[in-house]
Formats: C-alpha cells, structure tokens, sequence
C-alpha cells in the first residue's frame, strides 16, 4: 500500500488540472493567520505547473522551485529504489 502511494502521488498532480491547485484556497498557516508569504509560499503551485510543462510560471509562484524540484525527485527516486530493495529482499518490516 505504501509504494502504491508513494508511485501514484506525482500521477495525481499530473492528473489535476493546474487551474484547480491555483483557484484552490491557501493552506498556509503563516499566509492565513499574519496575511503575508513565507518562503515557500506558492511551492505547491509551482511544482504543479513543473508536471504541466509551465517552467516560466512555476518559477513565478516560487523561484526556490529551481532548487526544490530537482531535489525532491532526487529524493522520490532514492525512496522508490529504497522500497523495491525492500520488496526484493522480502524485508517489508
């Protein structure tokens, strides 16, 4: 169930239209309660428009987007290598 999860979480954000994550309300805590950005405010946004190919708008939502994504699939992979040795070992503790 959990590699179910963790391989069907980025189809997801493939699956849902951009419009839908920037249209939805803000889940920011600093954003809601002190009605200002914090640094990674519009990440979410962002690496939505980086799976629908919209670069120039990701980086407009948040420019950290340059570091964060290439970080977080580096990240992604390692965990899927990570559980299928897992599963391959027969070690699913």
């Amino acid at each position: 169930l959990k590699i179910v999860i963790i391989i069907f979480a980025p189809i997801l954000l493939i699956v849902v239209p951009t419009a839908y994550v920037e249209n939805g309300p803000s889940i920011c805590i600093f954003k809601n309660i002190f009605n200002f950005d914090c640094p990674g405010c519009g990440m979410m946004r962002a690496i939505s428009c980086v799976f629908h190919l919209q670069f120039i708008k990701a980086f407009n939502y948040n420019k950290m987007i340059i570091i964060i994504f290439p970080l977080l699939t580096y990240i992604y992979i390692k965990y899927i290598i990570f559980l299928y040795r897992k599963l391959t070992t027969n070690d699913l503790s």
